[in-house]
């Protein structure tokens, strides 16, 4: 069951890349149902949790269905901010979550609660991703923002 869970999760990763929302979306389905169904319990799989959630998120933000993206932003950011805070190694992933959240915010009319979720990706990539050059494109992000 856990095979199948990643197996869906990285084939909706790999459909997103390819710009197939609406197939990267049903992958994102079938794992969900998976990692929050029969594998509900097994809080070592937060990071998989997490990654769905943002990358759902993403590819809705990109459908346009802004509401349904802030859901699984905020369900991943639930994840990052709380069983996986503290994880120096998922920084990268948390910065990028945050633009993304905050340009949905933003999308949706919410300026403030935008600045706050940009400001959130600044202390990451200004802080612990400092000199990070591969991370630039999403600090013009916040600069154009």
């Amino acid at each position: 069951m856990l095979k199948r869970a990643r197996f869906h999760l990285k084939r909706g990763n790999a459909l997103l890349g390819l710009g197939r929302f609406e197939d990267a979306l049903a992958s994102y389905a079938a794992a969900r149902i998976l990692l929050e169904g029969p594998l509900a319990g097994r809080g070592n799989l937060d990071e998989e949790r997490a990654r769905l959630h943002g990358n759902r998120g993403y590819a809705l933000t990109a459908l346009g269905k802004l509401n349904e993206a802030l859901k699984s932003y905020t369900a991943a950011c639930a994840l990052y901010n709380g069983p996986l805070a503290g994880r120096g190694d998922l920084d990268e992933e948390r910065a990028r979550l945050h633009v993304n959240l905050g340009g949905a915010l933003a999308a949706l009319g919410r300026p403030a609660d935008a600045l706050e979720s940009y400001a959130a990706a600044q202390a990451l990539l200004e802080g612990p991703l400092a000199g990070r050059g591969d991370l630039d494109a999403d600090r013009v992000v916040l600069h154009v923002n």
